[in-house]
């Protein structure tokens, strides 16, 4: 190969870009790719009770935070963010008081940005049944397949990221 092939070669490779990590010059998301990921949503109703801090707890691989920049400042990856406000949410109900009440709005206002951010398209059955004589409404949520990326490789992004001072970016 000669170095003029070389050279072209080099100029197709895509470059990361460089941020200097001032006045906003950042990356958007961590810098993983996540791949889009068909998922069958199942019933964990069973797992997922309201009172089940134990469940609630696990889906946290991480408190996930990732550092960047020379300044070594702190990002949360809005995953992690999203979760805690679902939790934080499901806390409040249970025991039907908050001693942040201001938390509880940004949380709802936080995932409302989220599942509209999401605009997932996945089509639901919906319909009409009998149960014990009498009729009730119903959404078939369980069992259908929805594209979603893949969490597992985040979660696992954060878990090799967790004991690194800095995640990404300039020393």
């Amino acid at each position: 190969m000669t170095i003029r092939n070389i050279s072209r070669l080099e100029r197709m490779i895509p470059t990361l870009p460089e941020y200097s990590w001032r006045n906003g010059d950042r990356p958007n998301e961590a810098p993983i790719q996540l791949d889009a990921k068909s998922v069958v949503w199942e019933d964990v109703s069973d797992t997922f009770t309201l009172h089940n801090d134990t469940a609630w707890g696990s889906v946290f691989a991480t408190d996930g935070s990732v550092r960047g920049g020379s300044g070594n400042q702190t990002y949360l990856v809005s995953m992690i963010h999203q979760l805690h406000c679902l939790d934080l949410i499901r806390a409040a109900y249970v025991t039907k008081k908050t001693d942040f009440p201001g938390h509880v709005g940004h949380c709802m206002r936080y995932l409302l940005q989220a599942v509209l951010c999401n605009a997932d398209p996945t089509l639901e059955e919906e319909g009409w049944e009998m149960v014990d004589g009498k009729t009730v409404h119903y959404v078939r949520q369980w069992g259908v397949e929805h594209k979603c990326r893949d969490r597992n490789a985040l979660e696992k992004y954060l878990i090799e990221n967790e004991a690194k001072q800095e995640a990404f970016g300039p020393v």
